[in-house]
């Protein structure tokens, strides 16, 4: 009767135990719900745990109901059915699910833009990277091409450089006749004296000077005049040159002073070998007339009778290696025929060899 007509049905709930004793009394309301059978009552007071078991005697079937009805408080009621609980489930799922969606949706934008922005970075750099390398490129092969223009061009030391020197030295002139190690004083002032003597000062341009404070030479310097050609200007510096030749003036050490035109330097060595030989056979009172010497400055060649005793070129093969005499501070390597002097000078080996040490410069 009590589950198929419903209503509310009083009962005391008690629990007993070591120290503990407490009843709380309940109302149970069943209804028809679905077909199915829920029960939902709560109490909303509670028996004192300290009572008795005198006030609600739970042994006493007969009394239960009389005792039970003494302290009966009213309590809030509350029914659920399925249907509801199921849809506050349903929305609570779905609620869930749609904040589940919407934070995982936000993460994914969140991480998608981040990514975006790391991906925009490095396609900037990339970028950048192939601009720097073309740049690089561009300059690699303005170098190459720059390279390879300075390679085509002659040497400086062949063309501007040279031609600059060449210019230079073919308007100087050298003038000499003092010992080694003169002072720069006295070889000005007896270059001045002689061209003045010479009556030369009016063909000179510039003041002589000296490479330093010690020398045996001095150089002049020839400029082109305001309407002068070149070939006017070689003139002037040839009457120069005559007038040394002519009069032959003295320097204040009493040696015969000269005049040249200024060489280059690998004329100048192959000149001074040949001069080499010259005080070699003057230390070793060499008749040049009777032994026919003869010099040839511009290649630096020497010789005595029919041997070729001196020279800048390669020694002939016919020449006993063992027999030269050959010059290893010069570039140039000029060689003495030891063997050959000896033999036209009536001298002995060592006799020249140490005539030709003691003039060495």
């Amino acid at each position: 009767g009590l589950l198929t007509d419903g209503g509310p049905v009083d009962f005391l709930y008690a629990c007993e135990g070591p120290g503990v004793e407490f009843a709380v009394p309940c109302v149970l309301e069943l209804r028809v719900v679905d077909y199915l059978y829920v029960d939902c009552a709560l109490p909303v007071a509670m028996a004192s745990p300290r009572k008795k078991q005198d006030q609600y005697d739970i042994s006493d079937d007969e009394g239960m109901g009389d005792k039970a009805k003494k302290p009966k408080t009213e309590g809030s009621l509350v029914t659920l059915e399925m249907g509801a609980l199921r849809a506050l489930l349903q929305e609570q799922s779905e609620q869930i699910t749609k904040a589940q969606q919407q934070n995982m949706d936000a993460a994914l934008r969140r991480m998608e833009d981040k990514h975006q922005a790391l991906f925009s970075t490095m396609h900037s750099r990339l970028d950048q990277t192939d601009t720097k390398v073309e740049d690089l490129q561009s300059v690699v092969t303005r170098l190459q091409d720059r390279l390879t223009a300075l390679e085509k061009r002659p040497s400086p030391s062949t063309t501007s450089t040279s031609e600059g020197a060449d210019r230079d030295r073919s308007r100087t002139l050298v003038y000499g006749g003092w010992e080694r190690g003169t002072r720069r004083p006295v070889i000005l002032q007896d270059l001045a004296r002689a061209l003045k003597q010479l009556g030369l000062e009016e063909q000179i341009d510039s003041e002589a000077f000296t490479t330093g404070p010690r020398r045996s030479v001095a150089l002049m310097h020839f400029l082109l005049r305001r309407d002068e050609t070149h070939e006017q200007l070689r003139q002037r510096m040839h009457q120069v040159v005559k007038g040394f030749v002519e009069v032959q003036p003295h320097s204040s050490q009493q040696k015969r002073m000269w005049c040249s035109f200024s060489k280059p330097v690998e004329v100048r060595r192959k000149g001074a070998h040949a001069a080499w030989m010259k005080r070699a056979l003057t230390h070793m009172e060499t008749d040049f007339a009777a032994k026919m010497v003869d010099f040839e400055y511009h290649s630096g060649s020497v010789w005595v009778a029919d041997a070729h005793v001196a020279g800048v070129e390669p020694a002939d093969s016919g020449k006993d290696p063992k027999g030269l005499y050959v010059d290893d501070k010069n570039p140039d390597r000029p060689w003495f025929d030891l063997k050959s002097l000896a033999r036209v000078l009536g001298r002995p080996q060592a006799a020249v060899e140490e005539a030709i040490q003691h003039t060495r410069r």
